[in-house]
Order: structure tokens, then sequence, then C-alpha cells
């Protein structure tokens, strides 16, 4: 089902089998994990004194997520969040002598 927000809730009827709910509950929660990632990563943003890259996003992560994540998560979170037109790209640093891109939250 969609929702004005363009949130989508997805329910299973109560005449499919106990593995339908199951996948709908699994699809639900992921998108609560997305929904939580997204304010994490525009919450560093924030927080931070200059524009951050997806390295230094990473560094922060950890204490903000409050438990075990994936390598990939931060980066994927501000993907998501400049879909959303929440981060935006802010210019660009130096990791590792490598040029890479900042974000900042809008």
């Amino acid at each position: 089902m969609f929702h004005k927000s363009g949130k989508v809730t997805v329910r299973a009827r109560a005449s499919d089998p106990e593995t339908s709910h199951m996948a709908a509950a699994e699809l639900n929660g992921k998108e609560a994990k997305v929904a939580r990632s997204i304010a994490v990563a525009v919450t560093l943003l924030k927080a931070a004194p200059h524009p951050l890259n997806d390295f230094e996003l990473a560094a922060r992560w950890g204490a903000a997520w409050g438990g075990p994540f994936s390598n990939s998560l931060p980066s994927k979170a501000r993907l998501w969040a400049c879909e959303r037109k929440l981060v935006r790209h802010a210019g660009y640093n130096l990791h590792n002598r490598r040029t890479v891109m900042t974000w900042t939250a809008v």
C-alpha cells in the first residue's frame, strides 16, 4: 500500500499462508532500516563541522548506529538521502591521496 509520504507498507491478506505474512514483515523491517539509516546519515552530516566524504561518514557511523552494520551501509544511506534531496554534493577532498566527493545535509 502506498502512502502520500512515499512510504510503502506491505501487507498479506488474512487468507494468505504464514510465509506471506513473514515476507511482508521482513520487507517492512527493511523499509524501517532504510529510514533509520537515512536519519543517521543526515544527522551525522548536519553535525559535522565540514562536508564529509563517505570514508569520514563511515568512521563516525558506528557510534551513531549503535550496533553492527555492513561496511556499505553508510554509503548506501547517504545515497538514499541524496535521492530524497536531504543531502547534496558539496565538493571534493582527498582520501589516501585520491580525490573523493564530499557531502552535506541540506
